[in-house]
């Protein structure tokens, strides 16, 4: 089989009708029969069955269908890997990036790509870190960063990155530092990030807290902690000007959570120049951030 009779296949499956199949694949309906047809006496199975409605796939097509997602993706891993050694000077990267690495990495990685690439196009994709590691395993994307350890996924080449702590602020004139004794910290609203991927807890877990808001969006959380009595979790870097500032402040808490981050990258793409930069701006952008991140 080819990989043309594979899409052939997948087309009409999801189609149901070899009218909309070869509308789809631009070809005659009686083109396509003759296409079916030649691939039925090759495999020596019947892949449709007629119905009043359209076509019913067979279980040996719908096996075809099946197995055919891991063929694709290798194709295209192979598509991509040609493309990112041919296009050297202009070409494009994808990188695939999580929330705290939106916040802390990213504005300066983007600024050093702009000064040291030519016609070169970057997509960036903010999301969680399961949905990243699929788009970087079909070769949707070409790097991931976000909340992964280097060394847990051998499939893939891991660089680490950022290791800090979450830690608890609040707004300057919150109840918990007007009366520290009196107030319960239980009785505050709380938002964070998803805590997934590379997170693990301290001795004493978080107190928790009757309302909780799981958000990735940190212009939303800043906004939230500033103005209500709400408490947010996040390294500290990610609110290191209202810090420095004076409107927020560090709560002090007996709990911890620590947030380990990489880079992860598929290994026959490692040594192609662009994903090579890519790769060591964010690992000089890690070195930075353990230079310059604020302390409790």
């Amino acid at each position: 089989m080819e990989t043309t009779d594979i899409k052939l296949i997948r087309t009409i499956t999801e189609q149901g009708s070899l009218t909309r199949a070869a509308e789809l694949l631009h070809i005659s309906q009686p083109t396509l029969s003759k296409k079916l047809a030649r691939v039925e006496s090759q495999l020596k199975t019947r892949l449709f069955y007629r119905s009043p409605t359209g076509v019913v796939p067979t279980e040996i097509a719908r096996y075809i269908v099946a197995s055919s997602d891991s063929i694709q993706a290798q194709i295209m891993r192979i598509e991509r890997h040609v493309q990112q050694l041919s296009e050297l000077a202009t070409g494009e990267i994808r990188l695939g990036v999580g929330p705290i690495i939106e916040q802390v990495l990213l504005p300066e990685l983007a600024l050093r790509f702009v000064e040291v690439t030519g016609n070169v196009r970057i997509s960036i994709f903010t999301d969680h870190a399961e949905k990243l590691l699929a788009r970087l395993h079909s070769a949707d994307l070409d790097i991931i960063a976000g909340p992964f350890r280097a060394t847990e996924h051998p499939d893939l080449a891991g660089f680490p990155l950022i290791k800090d702590s979450f830690t608890t602020v609040a707004r300057t004139g919150h109840p918990l530092f007007l009366d520290a004794q009196q107030a319960d910290i239980r009785s505050f609203p709380t938002a964070s990030p998803v805590p997934e991927g590379a997170v693990t807890s301290g001795p004493l877990a978080y107190p928790e807290s009757a309302k909780q808001i799981v958000c990735d969006n940190y212009s939303l959380l800043k906004h939230l902690t500033l103005n209500s009595d709400c408490l947010c979790r996040a390294p500290l870097y990610v609110f290191r000007e209202e810090l420095a500032n004076g409107t927020l402040r560090v709560v002090k808490t007996q709990s911890q959570l620590t947030w380990e981050s990489a880079c992860l990258v598929r290994p026959e793409s490692v040594d192609t120049p662009l994903v090579k930069l890519v790769v060591d701006l964010l690992l000089e952008g890690s070195q930075r951030y353990a230079r310059v991140r604020p302390t409790a």
